[in-house]
């Protein structure tokens, strides 16, 4: 048996190498990211092992549940009601054939957990680097501000730390309100910023905290002028960026959000308002098909208490869990 390491940049051009350099036909044993890639172990199928065929995507669509041996049937149904997106269900399920296909047999009692780990190790989960700047950036009533409370009621409040907000939000109405607010009840000091200059005072001012925690207008995905705008702000600052997104959003929606806010070059992704969707999977998917980095999830509007660090092994937990 000889082994192929194959390594991408997301989990659809690995997927592609495969099927390219070993075939459609090729088993998969193992599935990672690792240092920002997608690393994939897998064999040419063995002789006299049953194959799948290759199909279009209509016909992948067509065809999803009859395709799949008994056993991983009711997993698959799970996670397509979850959410998850057709290509990675079927991802897993060529991973589970790539260990052992007896694994996808109907009363073999390690499928459910063997499912869960592979799914877990496709789920790129960072803890935020806990750097003095954090700021938030993404659309409309996307839960911005009030994640931001969180995150800073975490920092003052439980860690003790020195904690100061800045923000951008004139635009939306009664935004400064909503923010000081929260401010004033955590006794923590906030600056309104009108232009890039104001920015610069306000940092400066805020030198010695601990923690700089910056709030942004939320902009439509189509409004790339004023995307690039709030961007230049946010130039030549040493901060962690986390856009967020709502864990309800439909796929072809997110991948516009997904492109529009690329040029900020968000390093962690949080996902708010999961208590407010049944199928968070779909918005799951599409971070880990382009590899991004989830941070925080949020699922509720208490401060601070609705909102968690990401977990990979739960999240594939909750993915599977009526099966």
């Amino acid at each position: 048996m000889i082994l192929r390491k194959i390594v991408g940049r997301d989990i659809h051009e690995a997927m592609a190498r495969v099927a390219t350099e070993i075939g459609p036909d090729a088993l998969i044993l193992e599935t990672r990211h690792e240092a920002g890639q997608t690393i994939i172990i897998a064999k040419r199928p063995d002789v006299g092992l049953p194959t799948m065929n290759r199909r279009t995507h209509a016909q992948r669509r067509e065809r999803f549940v009859r395709s799949y041996k008994d056993g991983y049937r009711p997993l698959a149904e799970q996670m397509r009601d979850f959410g998850l997106s057709d290509f990675l269900i079927e991802t897993l399920y060529k991973a589970v054939k790539g260990l052992g296909p007896w694994l996808l047999d109907k009363d073999c009692p390690y499928l459910g957990s063997i499912v869960k780990k592979v799914l877990a190790g496709l789920i790129p989960v960072k803890r935020a680097e806990d750097g003095k700047i954090v700021v938030l950036v993404g659309t409309t009533g996307v839960g911005k501000t009030t994640t931001l409370a969180k995150l800073a009621a975490r920092d003052s409040l439980e860690r003790g730390l020195s904690t100061a907000v800045i923000t951008l939000d004139t635009f939306r109405v009664a935004a400064v309100e909503q923010l000081r607010t929260f401010t004033d009840m955590m006794g923590l000091p906030l600056r309104v910023v009108f232009t890039p200059r104001d920015m610069k005072q306000a940092l400066a001012e805020f030198r010695h905290a601990d923690k700089i925690f910056i709030d942004t207008t939320g902009r439509s995905p189509n409004d790339k002028s004023s995307i690039v705008a709030i961007n230049g702000y946010l130039q030549d600052l040493d901060a962690e960026l986390h856009l967020c997104v709502a864990a309800g959003s439909r796929r072809r929606d997110l991948e516009l959000i997904l492109k529009s806010y690329g040029c900020m070059k968000p390093q962690h992704i949080v996902m708010t308002k999961w208590d407010e969707t049944t199928m968070p999977g779909e918005t799951l998917s599409a971070l880990i098909e382009n590899n991004l980095v989830l941070s925080y999830i949020t699922n509720g509007q208490r401060v601070p208490e609705d909102i968690t660090c990401a977990n990979a092994a739960s999240l594939a937990e909750l993915a599977l869990e009526a099966a």
